[in-house]
């Protein structure tokens, strides 16, 4: 539902709600009750997220013993008739004093984790948590430190994940709006690091979930995962940091071309471009030849090698090209070429101090294969796979072959001649691609159940968005067969290939113009 029209519908301005929506005003509780109704979102979810305590939780709280949350003096008593109320927001994991004074509060996360470790500042969300404590269960405290996800620091030692942040974050173009400066600002834990944000790429995977779940899916150094949707690369790179193997796979071959850029960036030699980016009139002459085609059949030439320069430095001088074409056309400020340099500038500063960050902690990156493949029929042995993280894509709903069209032409591709190798793009009617597009789902599954070893894991990251599968089935959106969302079906198509679910943990999307209400983390595990 549009912004507008929720607001029409709830009876309020438009713009106190986009306010709410980016964290500028704080909505009564009266409010988010009747959002969660327009939206047709678990009431309690919407509240819990909003800062308030549902009342059913509340009286709960008032009945039942707060237990470890909290510490009485020694020789005091719980004050009888004196509940303590508890609100809940996790950026303060508040408690209220009751009126006397008189009880001793401590952090509650300090329950929830080992001694001594310090989680991530920046972690606000209730999935996020539950990865958190995941991770904390199942994790020595040297592995927190080598290769945790939501941990900065385990007795008083930083992990690896902070160091990476904090000393080889994104640089942003100076035209950068200030939105975007805010953000990047707010997620140098979550998504700004290493080579992740090279590129900006539609649906990408935040890369620090991704490394809890590696975590969580029982990955270690040596192991091997696959992502046979792989996208931008962001499973390939994260395991790299953490020193596991991997086979990345797409249909796309813009993406392909993507996810081996970013992950040759880890260790590539840039020299040559921290020089270029300075020189103007080389510069124009390098733009004018990617425009003109003559750049752009070098790149596809994956046997050429520059002089002068890394082979992997010249992808990333056609990545900042296509980067630059791509932000001139979202900005409509100025031309690409007015774009160029300064991108370039961010890959070389992102790329020299992500590598000045990782040569001082001593490890080791782990192997990476990326191939141009189809998911539904995957050149890999059986039981040859320690683990696979994907997020399907969501064909019906988005044509990523026009959505990378240009990219596409770029690198010399017909998009109709690879129409029939994507997910879902095979038929002509909504109700028949989205029919297409769960068979294609089940073939997808028993390719990952053939390769993956027993007892292993698969985890699915999957939006659930009820209104656009009603669009393609022609129906309410509260009818079964579109409330029945794309999570459940992969569930039941999983079971019946082998992949039994294990847990299933979901993440409220609180944008109120986003169609994709939750998005679900599906933890299925091959069967012996």
């Amino acid at each position: 539902m549009a912004l507008r029209e929720l607001a029409r519908r709830l009876g309020v301005n438009a713009a106190h709600l986009s306010r709410i929506e980016q964290g500028k005003a704080k909505p009564s509780k009266a409010l988010l009750v009747s959002i969660s109704e327009a939206l047709g979102v678990q009431q309690e979810r919407v509240l819990t997220l909003g800062g308030f305590l549902p009342d059913a939780w509340q009286q709960r709280a008032e009945r039942e013993a707060l237990g470890g949350a909290c510490e009485y003096p020694e020789g005091e008593d719980s004050p009888e008739g004196r509940p303590l109320a508890v609100a809940e927001q996790l950026a303060a994991f508040g408690r209220r004093m009751p009126a006397s004074g008189s009880i001793k509060l401590t952090d509650p996360l300090d329950d929830l984790f080992p001694p001594g470790c310090e989680v991530s500042p920046e972690l606000n969300e209730i999935y996020e948590l539950k990865l958190a404590m995941l991770e904390g269960n199942l994790l020595s405290k040297e592995a927190l430190v080598h290769r945790g996800a939501y941990f900065v620091s385990v007795d008083g030692q930083p992990t690896n994940h902070f160091l990476i942040c904090t000393g080889g974050g994104v640089r942003l173009p100076r035209d950068s709006g200030a939105r975007l400066r805010s953000f990047i600002g707010m997620h140098r834990l979550k998504s700004s690091y290493a080579t992740h944000g090279l590129f900006p790429y539609r649906g990408k995977f935040h890369p620090q979930m991704v490394k809890a779940l590696l975590n969580i899916m029982g990955l270690r150094p040596g192991d091997t995962v696959l992502d046979p949707m792989s996208g931008s690369g962001t499973t390939a790179v994260e395991a790299g940091l953490m020193g596991i193997d991997s086979v990345a796979i797409d249909a796309s071959p813009f993406c392909t071309f993507l996810a081996t850029t970013k992950t040759e960036a880890l260790t590539a030699d840039v020299s040559a471009l921290a020089k270029l980016r300075h020189d103007t009139r080389t510069l124009d002459r390098v733009f004018r030849a990617f425009a003109s085609d003559a750049g752009a059949r070098r790149v596809r030439d994956r046997e050429y090698r520059p002089v002068g320069m890394s082979r992997e430095a010249l992808d990333l001088l056609a990545l900042a090209y296509l980067d630059s074409v791509g932000y001139a056309e979202r900005s409509a400020r100025k031309a690409a070429r007015g774009f160029f340099e300064d991108i370039l500038g961010k890959y070389v500063e992102t790329i020299e101090r992500f590598q000045a960050a990782w040569g001082g902690l001593g490890m080791t990156l782990g192997r990476v294969e990326v191939r141009t493949g189809d998911a539904r029929d995957m050149d890999l042995a059986d039981n040859s796979i320690d683990g696979v993280l994907f997020s399907p894509p969501y064909s019906f709903a988005i044509d990523y072959l026009a959505n990378d069209a240009p990219h596409l032409r770029f690198l010399g591709q017909d998009i109709e001649t690879l129409r029939p190798s994507m997910i879902g793009l095979n038929a002509k009617g909504r109700r028949q691609q989205v029919e297409g597009y769960f068979a294609d789902m089940a073939r997808v599954l028993a390719e990952v159940a053939r390769v993956l070893r027993p007892r292993r894991m698969c985890t699915v990251v999957v939006g659930s968005n009820s209104s656009q599968l009603a669009s393609a089935l022609g129906v309410p959106e509260e009818d079964p067969a579109a409330r029945f969302g794309i999570e459940s079906r992969l569930i039941q198509l999983g079971g019946e290939v082998g992949l039994s679910l294990e847990l299933e943990i979901r993440r409220l999307i609180v944008g109120m113009a986003n169609s994709m209400r939750e998005e679900h983390i599906l933890f299925l595990r091959k069967e012996a």
